[in-house]
């Protein structure tokens, strides 16, 4: 299958030298041929099995400007599998307005696409949330950092009972160098304040990338974050919420291009979950008797 045209020519891109432009345009259109002559892409589907109803499933990304990650991302996106498991999944990058070939790789690999009007990861959350028609929905993030292979067990639980799960870096494996010394602490600070203003829903992880959602909890979380505090939102909507959540430990590995992450980021993740605490009242819900791993 040959690669299909490219929406803009690379030449017209904004970005690095041209030396940074060569390293950082082959690799993953090298990857995109890889996966597209072994027809590892979101379409076209393998038949259902013959009588079976699928659960219906979306994968979320959103990403402004992964061009270096995302290919790997959708790539490796366990599809099969979870169709083995009785689920039908729709892969939806919602996209920042990129101005790399992100969206370009994104739909090369068979994703359908949402652009964002507002600027903002919680944006983009937001805004594609009235869109959602699925069952469930798993969130994670496009720069190749956190395991895809766990989002069977992700949706296995959201079918399970459980309503929010989130993974947790901090508990599970990490990459050396994976994640940078100061945001390290950063995290490990914000945990401890979300625990202390949330005691009903512990964390290890406040700031991880890869969430899963029932569609019906997900579009009931009064969420008003518009960037990095996106997590913080998500964190204390389940907890003022009353949902039934879950945390997973994940791998966690280097990431592909620049972190966006910086120590303003942190303090807006800081003033969200108290300002949810202060000015939000908690709602009791009767929740299924799970097992003893929800939090």
């Amino acid at each position: 299958m040959a690669l299909p045209e490219l929406r803009t020519p690379f030449s017209d891109y904004p970005g690095p030298s041209d030396s940074e432009q060569t390293e950082v345009s082959t690799e993953p259109i090298v990857e995109l041929e890889s996966f597209i002559s072994e027809g590892s892409t979101p379409r076209p589907r393998a038949p259902e099995p013959e009588g079976q109803v699928l659960k219906s499933v979306t994968i979320l990304i959103p990403a402004l400007n992964e061009e270096d990650g995302i290919v790997r991302v959708i790539g490796n996106l366990p599809l099969e599998e979870l169709r083995r498991r009785g689920f039908d999944p729709t892969v939806l990058l919602v996209d920042g307005n990129s101005t790399d070939r992100t969206r370009d790789y994104a739909e090369a690999l068979g994703a359908d696409v949402f652009v964002q009007k507002e600027r903002g990861k919680g944006a983009a959350l937001r805004e594609v949330i009235p869109t959602l028609t699925t069952e469930y929905a798993v969130m994670i993030d496009g720069d190749g950092t956190y395991p895809v292979d766990a989002i069977p067990d992700f949706v296995d639980a959201l079918d399970e009972g459980r309503d929010v799960i989130s993974g947790s870096r901090l508990a599970g494996e990490m990459e050396a160098q994976a994640m940078p010394g100061l945001h390290k602490i950063g995290n490990r600070l914000l945990t401890g304040l979300a625990n202390t203003l949330y005691p009903l829903l512990k964390t290890t992880d406040m700031c991880t990338g890869l969430w899963g959602f029932r569609v019906s909890a997900l579009k009931t979380l009064r969420l008003t974050a518009n960037g990095f505090d996106l997590e913080a939102d998500l964190f204390s909507e389940t907890a003022l919420q009353g949902f039934r959540y879950a945390e997973v430990p994940i791998r966690y590995g280097r990431r592909s291009g620049t972190s966006k992450l910086s120590w303003r980021n942190g303090a807006g993740i800081a003033w969200t979950l108290m300002k949810k605490r202060a000015t939000r009242r908690s709602v009791s819900r009767e929740t299924p008797d799970l097992d003893a791993t929800d939090a």
